[in-house]
């Protein structure tokens, strides 16, 4: 039994290939040990109390090992993080809705009346879960999201005007063509020398592409403003801007968010989910280590092992682990 708490404490830094290799036992022995061990630190586990969370997802499994009445949803991981201690608390199979009512469900109705803030993506199963659960919950739309999808916006009506300038043959295709994508979505303060010469040679071409870059420009200035109000008038000034310039994409995408409450929470509430995306990193580096994972159960228990409280360090202060 000592030594089945040392191969799972092992397991902890390393992969099991490396802890069997090391302890020579059989990896497939050290795999089922290691699961037990953790199985176990789980039933004496205790969500920790939490005002304000995290809650993003990790990719799981591939579209290959994807089973028969399963669908993309299932092959994901629902991780939530307590932001104040930035350890994971809890991990959940899926991305549906039914994840996080899981976890809400675990924690109780008192503990759920406590939590303040959940920062999550625009995941419209996660925010039912929180609405339906944790009535004194403001639901706050990660910045860094939603800067994802609307670079998506910005990238659209590139590739409008590549479409445009493709038909007519105009010299401005090659400026603004697929491996530009990512010039034309930076930052300014981020571009080098090189590129800004070649992002103004192709904006002094296209007015619409021009108007659309000051867009961008205003809408990440918003962000550093937390006063709501200013906020308000620099996302309107942004609509205007794009209806003058007939950039629909960016149109329907403001649109889209000018009255949702989720993103205006963040100007009272300026949470992120950067800590579930660096945490995120970590997983991946997990999952690269053992190769991947086809036991869902146990690559969430990893994950509790590794970036939460189901190891050594923290479960075992409480618990007779030679029981």
């Amino acid at each position: 039994m000592e030594l089945a708490w040392w191969l799972s404490r092992l397991t902890g830094m390393s992969s099991v290939l490396q802890v069997s290799k090391l302890e020579s036992v059989d990896k497939n022995t050290c795999y089922s040990i290691d699961k037990h061990i953790l199985k176990t630190l789980l039933q004496g586990y205790k969500i920790p109390k939490v005002t304000h969370i995290s809650v993003d997802e990790v990719y799981g499994r591939s579209k290959k090992q994807q089973k028969k009445g399963e669908t993309r949803d299932d092959l994901f991981l629902t991780v939530i993080v307590d932001l104040n201690t930035h350890k994971v608390i809890w991990v959940s199979k899926s991305r549906r809705k039914e994840a996080l009512d899981e976890f809400f469900e675990i924690i109780g109705k008192t503990e759920c009346d406590k939590i303040k803030v959940v920062a999550t993506d625009q995941h419209r199963g996660y925010g039912e879960s929180v609405k339906e659960h944790c009535c004194n919950a403001k639901v706050v739309w990660d910045k860094f999201h939603l800067i994802q999808s609307f670079n998506e916006a910005l990238n659209e009506e590139r590739k409008d005007e590549f479409e445009k300038a493709k038909a007519n043959r105009s010299d401005l295709m090659e400026m603004i063509r697929g491996k530009y994508k990512y010039l034309f979505t930076k930052r300014n303060s981020k571009r080098s020398k090189k590129e800004k010469a070649h992002l103004i040679e192709a904006l002094t071409m296209n007015k619409k592409l021009l108007s659309v870059d000051l867009i961008k420009e205003k809408f990440h200035r918003m962000y550093q403003r937390l006063d709501k109000d200013k906020a308000l008038y620099e996302l309107n000034t942004c609509y205007e801007w794009a209806l003058e310039a007939g950039a629909k994409h960016l149109e329907k995408w403001i649109w889209n968010i000018m009255d949702k409450q989720e993103f205006w929470n963040y100007f009272d509430d300026p949470y992120t989910t950067n800590t579930s995306e660096g945490i995120n990193r970590v997983i991946k580096g997990l999952k690269w280590q053992a190769y991947g994972y086809k036991d869902m159960h146990y690559f969430a228990l990893k994950i509790l092992q590794k970036c939460g409280y189901l190891n050594y360090k923290y479960a075992l202060n409480d618990f007779n682990y030679l029981a």
